[in-house]
């Protein structure tokens, strides 16, 4: 069996819960007539239940009874971590020997499909996968509440997860609603996390790139659509300064790739400026054709904030100081992580799981990129949102290019540094963040109708994206129901 893997990046924490399987598990079986008849469908449901019951040793024993390969003695505590289990939604036979199972997370309104394929007269697994899946149609979406309610949901999800650290907050008509903090922001110290302490933000800080190249977008300085050797004319590879455009990279589609590598691990402790990391990785080509495809590209951003300071003049943190968290009255929002006149979470490692390599943590030491990693607060945020909504960092028409999807990304629908999440009436515009430690969601819904902030700061669980999800699909907002 291939281990599920679990790939750690400041843009995005993605697990893979793709139970790849390779190997053959020959198993005995002495069921009833219906197990006969259907063992896969058999097999599947065991599994689940198996895997519901917390049983780690439950667990292992099922699969080596199987004669399954289970090489990886953590893969139970992570997948269980990140979904407390799977409800199964309906089962798909296939064949005898083959079956799709449509679960749900109990954690989450994340929907997969567990597909079983067995062998040898139903004695031997072939094929088993989970792969992540839109809510099925027939499945009705979640009941919205008044935002006078959604807090309940909210006290009652938190207690259902029974490890959460870090903020939620909660707006409808620009006033907070919902207002939580648990958890500790420094353990050692015995320092409680509290609405005003400061977050590592992960990816969700892409938007204040976006932002910052839309404003010069709009002031006729960038062309969306000009090569980005444009404006870094001593860009280290030509092909790549001819050929990908700042649209491409604020889309993911210009093939810039990731910086996340040994290399940059190794180079860490030189790494202060986007000029850094242009000098270290700007030699490389494109992946692929630019424009061909979506790829997630944390390089692409630091170039874009390259191109701001070349642009502007400015060192990229002092631009946003100047042109968005200044006007935003974001006061404790910056690319340093330790600022002592706030309290900044540090990033804590659940008890029992195993620490990722510590470059991949969020230490207090690190500063943040244009790729993401700045720190701030959930009232920060929520100012943030209002003065984007209320078009004092943007006109109305650079405003809506940011939320306008112009691509199909990962995570679904993708503008100029935003996302676009849910379905249905309520348009739902932000972004997620992840990495080792830290984990949120930001999210404006209804062209701020109300706005959901949640930020967390414990690895390797990633409850903050999951709970600002919960959220958005609840709440009732404005003539939508």
């Amino acid at each position: 069996m291939t281990r599920a893997r679990t790939r750690w990046r400041r843009g995005e924490a993605f697990t893979y819960l793709g139970l790849a399987v390779a190997a053959a598990g020959v198993f005995a079986l002495d069921p009833p007539a219906f197990a006969e008849t259907y063992p896969a469908e058999t097999t599947a449901k065991a599994f689940i239940r198996t895997f519901n019951s917390g049983d780690r040793s439950a667990y292992e024993g099922f699969l080596k009874a199987r004669r399954w390969a289970f090489t990886d003695g953590d893969e139970f505590a992570i997948m269980r971590d990140q979904t407390g289990g799977y409800v199964p939604i309906r089962t798909k036979r296939v064949g005898r020997d083959e079956v799709e199972e449509t679960v749900r997370s109990r954690l989450a309104d994340d929907y997969w499909i567990m597909d079983l394929k067995l062998v040898e007269h139903g004695r031997s697994i072939e094929r088993l996968a989970f792969r992540p899946v839109e809510r099925p149609a027939d499945v009705p979406a979640p009941r919205r509440v008044a935002p006078a309610a959604i807090g309940r949901l909210i006290d009652r999800r938190i207690a259902a997860m029974g490890d959460f650290s870090g903020v939620v907050l909660v707006a409808a008509g620009g006033r907070p609603v919902v207002l939580r903090a648990a958890g500790m922001a420094d353990r050692e110290q015995g320092v409680a996390n509290t609405i005003d302490t400061r977050f590592g933000l992960a990816s969700m800080g892409k938007m204040f790139t976006a932002v910052a190249v839309l404003q010069l977008v709009q002031a006729g300085r960038v062309e969306l659509d000009a090569p980005i050797g444009t404006y870094l004319k001593d860009y280290p590879n030509a092909e790549f300064g001819r050929s990908v455009t700042v649209r491409e990279l604020l889309t993911h589609t210009g093939g810039a790739g990731d910086f996340m590598s040994q290399l940059w691990a190794d180079n860490l402790a030189h790494l202060r400026t986007p000029a850094d990391y242009v000098a270290l990785f700007g030699a490389r080509a494109p992946e692929f054709p630019p424009g061909s495809r979506f790829s997630y590209a944390n390089y692409g951003y630091v170039v874009l904030g390259r191109i701001i300071e070349a642009v502007s003049g400015q060192a990229y943190d002092q631009y946003l100081q100047d042109h968005i968290f200044g006007p935003a009255d974001m006061a404790r929002t910056g690319l340093h992580p330790v600022d002592p006149r706030f309290e900044t979470a540090k990033s804590h490692v659940k008890d029992g799981f195993p620490p990722p390599p510590p470059a991949l943590m969020s230490p207090l030491g690190r500063e943040g990129t244009p790729a993401g990693g700045a720190f701030s607060t959930a009232p920060d945020l929520l100012a943030f949102a209002k003065a984007l909504t209320g078009h004092r960092l943007l006109d109305a028409a650079h405003t809506e290019m940011l939320f306008t999807p112009e691509v199909n990304g990962g995570m679904g629908p993708t503008g100029l540094g935003f996302d676009t999440f849910g379905r249905g009436a309520v348009r739902e515009v932000g972004h997620n963040g992840g990495g080792p430690g830290e984990n949120g969601g930001f999210r404006i819904l209804d062209d701020g109708g109300a706005v959901i902030v949640v930020l967390s700061n414990v690895a390797p669980t990633w409850r903050g994206d999951k709970l600002c999800a919960f959220i958005a699909a609840r709440l009732h907002v404005g003539q939508h129901q």
